[in-house]
């Protein structure tokens, strides 16, 4: 592998996004995942996606958290509406 810290940003994007597609922003069923409000399973799902892109590159992954995450400008507007109705 010749550049590492490139493939490392790679595959972290891309897991984010597969994260991120698999959980609602919020949710009001009890119980269930979302990324606002089960912070810990969802780092816990993000390490082990990471964790599975790069072991192949021999890469071990100690800790994986979202620090921030940002919405189309459609997509906050309509979250917007939601939270003000």
């Amino acid at each position: 592998m010749e550049n590492y810290y490139q493939y490392i940003k790679i595959q972290c994007e891309s897991a984010m996004r597969t994260c991120a597609a698999l959980y609602p922003y919020e949710t009001s069923d009890e119980g269930a995942l979302s990324l606002r409000g089960s912070p810990a399973e969802i780092a816990q799902s993000l390490k082990s996606s990471v964790t599975d892109r790069v072991k192949k590159a021999g890469i071990e992954v100690i800790e994986a958290k979202i620090s921030h995450l940002a919405y189309a400008t459609e997509i906050a507007a309509a979250m917007l509406r939601k939270q003000q109705a």
